[in-house]
């Protein structure tokens, strides 16, 4: 007796289910402004020069696990806490390894790198 009301439940759950997505989907319908207007296609093309960012710029790679004297910041990618900004100051800076080198903490912050406080 149970399985029948269960199924008949489910049943009603999917007519309804099967409904609604008909219902918001318009219902394969779709309305045309007029059926003797004409339709004019213009085609247009682009042409983009590529912007230089300040992670392109700004950024300089490293020298080993050191960062060359005129940009002294290593930006580290980590597992746990992702793209963190190391200055001379932090106590993992001399042990890091650095992915990229930059002048100052500001164009590491612009290249989307965490300055820990």
């Amino acid at each position: 007796m149970k399985l029948l009301q269960i199924s008949r439940i489910a049943t009603t759950a999917l007519a309804l289910l099967t409904a609604i997505t008909v219902s918001s989907c318009g219902g394969g319908k779709q309305e045309s402004a007029s059926d003797t207007s004409t339709t004019t296609t213009t085609t247009t093309t682009t042409t983009t020069t590529p912007i230089p960012t300040a992670q392109t710029t700004q950024a300089t790679a490293p020298q080993g696990t050191n960062c060359p004297t005129d940009s002294p910041i290593k930006g580290v990618t980590s597992k746990r806490l992702g793209k963190i900004a190391l200055t001379t100051k932090s106590p993992e800076y001399n042990t890091a390894k650095a992915d990229k080198c930059f002048p100052t903490t500001a164009a590491a912050q612009q290249a989307g790198y965490k300055v820990p406080k």
